[in-house]
C-alpha cells in the first residue's frame, strides 16, 4: 500500500532531493522516509530576510525639475510679431537720403536731393515638435500621482522657448556655423559692426578677473565712445541701454573702486538708464554687447516672430494620443546695427 502511494506521488511530479540525508523519493525505502523528506521545510516559516524596502522608503510629494540655462534674449529684445503663421519672409523698408548742392544762380537748377528705398529680407523659420502619451502609460503614471499629460505638454513650451532663445542669438544656423536661411541672431547678424577687443589693464591682461573696478568701468565707457562714433553722436548718455554679458562676469561687476562704488554702481551713475542682462550665450564671444535700445524713436533690435505657439490638435489613435505644436521665428531683427557695440576678450 505504501509503495502504491509513493508511486502516485512520483506520477504527480513530486520529486525532492535532500542533500543532507541523501533521500530521494524515487529510491526511498518506505513511505515513512518519503513523508520525512516532504516535511523537512515549513513553507510558511521561511528564514527572515528583513522588511521589504517599500516599507522603509519614503516618496516625497515635491518634484525636482531640471534646471535649464536662462533664456536671456527676451530680456534684451522687445517682442515684435510680424505676419501670421502663413508668412514666409519679412522685409524691412529702409530709406536712405542722398543729394548734392551747387552754388546758387538765378538761372540754374543744379544740385539734387533724393531718397533710396531698399527692402531688407529676413526669412521665417517655421518649426514643430510633437508629444505622445499612451493609455496604459498615463494610467501607470497616475497611480504614482504623476501628471504625465500636463508635464509632457509643459515640455513643449520649454522646447519652444529654448528654440526661440537660440534663434534670437544665433539665427537658423548649423552646428558648423552655416546659415540655413536669412534668419540671423543678435550675436552673428552680418550687418553688425565688427567686434573689437577690450584694452589690457595695468596688469597686462584684458580679462576682467585681473582688472580693477575702474578698468572694468572703462571697458564699458570705451564701448560707449564707439557707440557715439557709430551713431554720429545721435545717442545720449541718458538713453536706454542694455549691457549684455555672461552671468559668470556678474561677480566682477561687483568689484569696488577707491570710492566704495562697485563697477556696476559706477556705470549706472554715469548711464542712469543702463540695464544689465546676463545670458550664457555670451560665453561664445568671450565678451559683451552694449546696445542702445532706441534711437530717434526707433527700436534698434527686435525679437521677430510670426507666431509663438500653434496647437494642431490632439489626435486619438488606437491606444495613444498625439499632439503637434508649431511656431515661427525670424531671429533677431537688428534694425539699427549702429546701435550695437560688441567687445571681446573679457573672459577666457
Amino acid at each position: 500500500m505504501q509503495n502504491n502511494k509513493l508511486q502516485k506521488y512520483m506520477e504527480s511530479g513530486i520529486f525532492s532531493w535532500d542533500e543532507s540525508t541523501g533521500m530521494n523519493p524515487i529510491t526511498a525505502n518506505s513511505f515513512k522516509e518519503f513523508k520525512q523528506m516532504a516535511m523537512d521545510v515549513d513553507p510558511f516559516n521561511p528564514t527572515s530576510n528583513g522588511v521589504p524596502s517599500q516599507f522603509t522608503t519614503l516618496y516625497v510629494n515635491d518634484i525636482v525639475e531640471q534646471v535649464l540655462p536662462k533664456y536671456g534674449f527676451t530680456e534684451i529684445a522687445n517682442p515684435a510679431q510680424q505676419g501670421t503663421w502663413t508668412t514666409e519672409q519679412i522685409r524691412f523698408r529702409v530709406v536712405a537720403y542722398s543729394g548734392s548742392i551747387q552754388p546758387y544762380t538765378d538761372f540754374s537748377n543744379t544740385g539734387k536731393a533724393g531718397i533710396n528705398y531698399t527692402w531688407v529680407p529676413r526669412d521665417v523659420y517655421r518649426f514643430q515638435t510633437n508629444i505622445q502619451y499612451g493609455d496604459l502609460e498615463t494610467a501607470v503614471m497616475d497611480s504614482a500621482k504623476l501628471d504625465l499629460v500636463g508635464d509632457t505638454r509643459r515640455s513643449i513650451s520649454t522646447i519652444i522657448g529654448a528654440s526661440f532663445n537660440r534663434f534670437g542669438f544665433y539665427g537658423n544656423i548649423t552646428p558648423a556655423g552655416v546659415f540655413l536661411s536669412k534668419t540671423y541672431g543678435l550675436l552673428n547678424d552680418p550687418s553688425l559692426p565688427a567686434a573689437t577687443p577690450v584694452a589690457n589693464g595695468a596688469g597686462g591682461s584684458p580679462l576682467w578677473v585681473n582688472k580693477t573696478a575702474e578698468e572694468i568701468n572703462n571697458d564699458v565707457v570705451s564701448a560707449m565712445s564707439t557707440m557715439f562714433n557709430q551713431t554720429g553722436n545721435k545717442n545720449k548718455t541718458t538713453d536706454n541701454y542694455v549691457l549684455a554679458l555672461d552671468g559668470s562676469m556678474a561677480a566682477y561687476l561687483q568689484k569696488v573702486n577707491q570710492f566704495g562704488l562697485t563697477a556696476e554702481e559706477n556705470l549706472k551713475k554715469t548711464y542712469p538708464n543702463l540695464r544689465v542682462v546676463y545670458a550664457p550665450e555670451y560665453q561664445t564671444i568671450l565678451g559683451f554687447q552694449l546696445i542702445c535700445e532706441n534711437l530717434q524713436g526707433q527700436k534698434a533690435i527686435e525679437d521677430l516672430f510670426t507666431y509663438k505657439y500653434r496647437s494642431h490638435g490632439v489626435v486619438r489613435f488606437a491606444s495613444y494620443f498625439d499632439e503637434k505644436v508649431s511656431a515661427g521665428s525670424a531671429g533677431c531683427g537688428v534694425k539699427m546695427p549702429l546701435c550695437v557695440v560688441t567687445k571681446t576678450g573679457i573672459q577666457s
